[in-house]
């Protein structure tokens, strides 16, 4: 979670609930109304602050605090058969504000217990997951004129034209997390349709007072069948009912899209293969903390950097593969690249829409935590070291048991957990391999971008280590150094002179590799499993 905080708000300043909507009749800017505690002489917050505006949250905090409320998690049947309520109906609640208590609920049993679900919230965890997505809700047929899609059926695969005149952040298409929930949004008719009510009903529902247009958020919800859903709130066990305060997960979303989506946009651009980046998205430039100016235009000739508030858990009942795809390809004397980090990140940004009339920097929210089961989805970048290690597994008493790809994990501000060509998950494979009673293990680690190179390893645990108790704290070192094994941990894991680089054949025409290459590769590792279980015994 990167450190932020709203510059005209007090230290510890505790978001108590939520009233209207408004805009001047002339504008396009929505605010929401916020009940603060204490009481803040500005009481709203511009909708692009969505990602960040849960009930009971702390805004610029100084300690860590208690999470509010109970943890509570269900599983829904479908939200068709849900009620719509008033705030003010629940029963747990007492003595709520006027303005909060008329804002609306989906009501629904769980239990016996009853769930009152502020639509706001579950419109936030749907969708409000950036700036662009928050903001552009409020306006019907905003999405229609910012991305042009062509769905291929034969081949269960779409391609999105992301218009020029978009708004939408480049650097969000860098992020696998931001192009499944995007194409979700985009391609499945019941998901787009949820998201263009929001701006129906505020065109339908909204009233002009004076020169400002107020509206209480409402929407219809996608049907969201056998979705799983984690929560926290005030629950009153005499009337058997609970309020929601903020939604941590949502799982299993239905996503009827096809299996593969290409997004385009014409300043997508691509690294040379062995070039180095101009902008380093991580590293020693962003600082500790940004201060965010709020309803202050940030300038378009700047680049924006991209936010990580407290995530919401995302799962798709099936994931679906994105592509970044880029008709551009640069190298390091190409200088500055579009969609990447500046040299240096100023302090204060702005949040809002960007203008060439803007003064500060500006910065764009990404609140995904994407969860969604979807490593093998990339096996194909592991062929050829599948193929040696089926070779190896006809050496003499040798078996081989393949685990699960791993996705390596995203740590802040680093960036090797994607491959710098596609943006794709870059994964991890690990093989387990016993010959004369002794284990042994292999990892490899894709590097088909050519980013760098790095050896596949070899693994002799010690008897008191646990792979799976140690390899998340190893992909975390990898990430964080950049790609590099790191010793010492495997020192502790394995001992000094119990783990060893094997490095990759040459590769051929197009970095493919020959069997006679692959057959070499399987025979320098037996020839180690070898000398090493001579060792141990």
């Amino acid at each position: 979670m990167d450190k932020f905080r709203f510059d005209y708000l007090e230290d510890e300043v505790k978001i108590l609930g939520f009233g209207t909507l408004f805009r001047l009749q002339n504008g396009s800017q929505w605010s929401i109304n916020i009940d603060y505690y204490p009481r803040q002489e500005k009481n709203y917050m511009r909708m692009s602050n969505a990602p960040v505006l849960a009930r009971k949250r702390y805004l610029n905090e100084t300690q860590q605090h208690k999470a509010p409320g109970f943890l509570r998690e269900f599983t829904i049947d479908t939200t068709c058969l849900w009620n719509v309520k008033k705030i003010k109906d629940c029963p747990a609640l007492k003595n709520t504000k006027r303005e909060e208590a008329e804002q609306s609920c989906f009501v629904f049993d769980d239990d016996g217990v009853a769930i009152y679900l502020p639509q706001f919230e579950l419109a936030r965890a749907l969708f409000f997951h950036d700036n662009y997505l928050s903001r552009t809700s409020l306006e019907p047929d905003y999405l229609a004129a910012e991305f042009d899609i062509k769905i291929n059926r034969d081949v269960d695969r779409a391609l999105v034209n992301v218009m020029i005149s978009s708004n939408f952040s480049l650097k969000h298409f860098n992020d696998p997390g931001c192009r499944r929930v995007l194409s979700w949004i985009l391609l499945d008719e019941n998901a787009r349709k949820s998201y263009e009510s929001i701006g129906k009903h505020q065109k339908m529902n909204g009233y002009d007072v004076n020169c400002y247009r107020h509206w209480n958020f409402s929407f219809e919800p996608p049907p969201l069948p056998n979705t799983k859903f984690s929560v926290r709130g005030w629950i009153d066990n005499e009337t058997k009912s609970m309020f929601v305060y903020e939604i941590h997960g949502i799982r299993n979303i239905r996503a009827e899209v096809p299996s593969e989506v290409d997004f385009f946009h014409p300043d997508f651009e691509q690294p040379v293969h062995g070039s180095k980046r101009g902008a380093a998205a991580s590293g020693n430039n962003l600082p500790s903390e940004h201060i965010i100016h709020d309803g202050i235009t940030p300038s378009s000739d700047t680049q924006r950097v991209i936010l990580r508030p407290d995530t919401i858990e995302i799962e798709f009942d099936k994931p679906i593969k994105t592509n970044r795809i880029a008709n551009k390809k640069t190298s390091a004397k190409s200088g500055k690249k579009n969609d990447s980090e500046p040299d240096y990140v100023s302090k204060d940004a702005s949040t809002d829409e960007s203008d060439i009339t803007g003064n500060l920097p500006g910065a764009d929210w990404n609140n995904i935590d994407d969860q969604t089961d979807d490593a093998y989805l990339y096996i194909n970048k592991f062929t050829c070291f599948f193929t040696m290690t089926r070779l190896l597994e006809k050496k003499d008493e040798c078996s081989v048991i393949r685990f699960p790809l791993r996705k390596l994990p995203s740590i802040p501000r680093c960036n090797k957990h994607l491959l710098t060509t596609d943006r794709n998950p870059r994964c991890l494979a690990v093989i387990e391999v016993s010959i004369s009673g002794k284990i042994f293990h292999i990892l490899e680690v894709d590097t088909s971008d050519a980013d760098k190179p790095l050896s596949t390893k070899l693994l002799i645990l010690k008897p008191t280590s646990s792979l799976e108790q140690d390899l998340t704290r190893l992909e975390e070192e990898l990430v964080r150094g950049s790609l590099r094994w790191p010793s010492k941990l495997l020192d502790q894991m394995c001992g000094k002179n119990n783990h060893h680089g094997i490095p990759h054949p040459k590769s051929g025409h197009k970095g493919e590799l020959d069997s006679k290459s692959i057959e070499g590769w399987a025979d320098r590792f037996y020839s180690r499993i070898l000398g090493a279980s001579r060792e141990l015994t």
